[in-house]
């Protein structure tokens, strides 16, 4: 070799690996000469041009051909910037390995252009994509409301222009329907009667559903205006809201057709009941986790029992209420709001369970579940037992009677199983 090369900071020979180049490192030339073997500045520790020429090396070349030991170092890496090539072409003039038959060029290292292999999105800024992430979320297709919501039911219309009936009981299950995954904690049929024919229940899974109670046993529409269990719910008068009680500790007023919330109350305690006032439908009360029960029209009256589940007698001043004694008590729904000791209910069970109970439509059945599975009738003015059926298998905890139908029931158990008796 004719020319030396010399390069600060250079490694010694045995730091000379067989593993890629280190980085480059800018020559400065003490002897130049030309020759057909010159020597070639790599960047890396001392590498002759016969050595990165070799065959095998990592920069071999040869006049007819140029194979590269790894795609790393062939031809199309050079084309596309890269510095290290290995072809016949790859020494590139004014690259840090150029080289020919009668000069070293030294140079620094050219910048890589910057291939792209898939095309660029365009840039949307996070102002555009939050308003229409909003946009999507803010108008979902609503779904399709049922007729039967807002209509007749050919079941009811022979009821309809008659007077009260008298009370039958039922004789035989008409059919059983499911649609809630938790316990169902709540029944009751519309007052309103031209939509008697609609069944609403409330259950543990947080959810309340309307049901075609007297025809096809389906569900019709399923409200989700709570965030915990749905402990009860029931019709206001006019038929077309749902009051609920949440243990997320709100009573809520829902529209029956859309389902929207258009009032949401907040208790501060778990809502186990819900009752509004039979003349004055604006008005109900809510009771749960207190010792107290809350009146929303502004007015507080304490709680001295532990009951379950209250309900107004459709024709007089007073209303029952379930107790934990395996017993219902009767009262007046005026102040003081005093219990009568003289008439009570009772042969059922309760055992822990939210049973629930309930009059006919003229007021002279009183209806109550059981938690071992039966249903029991009693006479509102005697309080005898007139009838028991063995409903379900497990707790009995609602039972609701028709409001013009005669002898349709309804009951539900602490499963989720609803059955439809006439």
């Amino acid at each position: 070799m004719a020319s030396l090369v010399d390069y600060e900071d250079s490694d010694s020979e045995q730091d000379c690996g067989s593993g890629a180049p280190p980085p480059y490192k800018k020559p400065f030339i003490t002897s130049p000469s030309s020759s057909s073997s010159s020597s070639v500045a790599s960047g890396g520790p001392c590498y002759s041009l016969s050595s990165l020429v070799a065959p095998g090396g990592p920069y071999s070349s040869s006049s007819s051909s140029s194979v590269a030991p790894s795609s790393l170092y062939s031809s199309s890496s050079m084309i596309s910037g890269d510095p290290c090539s290995s072809s016949s072409s790859s020494v590139v003039p004014g690259g840090p390995y150029s080289s020919s038959s009668s000069s070293v060029a030294l140079g620094g290292p050219q910048k890589r252009p910057c291939v792209q292999s898939c095309a660029v999105r365009p840039y949307v800024p996070k102002r555009q994509r939050v308003c229409a992430v909003g946009s999507l979320e803010s108008a979902p297709p609503g779904p399709a409301v049922s007729p039967l919501l807002s209509g007749v039911s050919e079941r009811v219309r022979p009821f309809l222009s008659g007077g009260p009936v008298r009370a039958e009981l039922p004789r035989r299950l008409r059919c059983g329907v499911r649609g809630h995954q938790s316990p169902v904690t709540a029944l009751q049929w519309s007052p309103e009667p031209r939509h008697s024919h609609l069944l609403l229940s409330s259950s543990m899974d947080n959810s309340c559903k309307v049901w075609d109670g007297v025809g096809s046993g389906r569900c019709l529409h399923t409200y989700s205006a709570h965030r915990g269990a749905v402990r009860d719910a029931c019709w206001l008068a006019d038929g077309r809201r749902l009051l609920s009680g949440s243990f997320d500790g709100t009573a809520a007023i829902s529209d029956l057709e859309t389902g929207q919330v258009l009032v949401r109350m907040e208790n501060g305690f778990k809502v186990c009941c819900v009752a509004p006032r039979p003349s004055e439908p604006d008005v109900f009360l809510c009771g749960g986790f207190s010792p107290e029960v809350r009146a929303w029209d502004s007015r507080c009256c304490k709680e001295r029992y532990t009951c379950p589940c209250l309900t107004a007698h459709p024709l007089d001043n007073s209303f029952i209420a379930q107790t934990n004694g395996n017993y219902i008590a009767l009262f007046s729904d005026q102040r003081p709001y005093r219990m009568n000791k003289r008439r009570r209910y009772e042969g059922h069970k309760v055992e822990g369970f939210a049973v629930h109970c309930g009059f006919s439509a003229d007021g002279s059945v009183v209806a109550s579940g059981s938690s071992t599975g039966s249903v029991h009738f009693y006479d509102y003015q005697s309080s005898r037992t007139l009838k028991t059926l063995q409903a379900h298998e497990h707790a009995c905890v609602c039972v609701e009677m028709h409001p013009i139908i005669p002898g349709v029931a309804a009951t539900a158990d602490w499963t989720g199983q609803i059955n439809l008796w006439t």
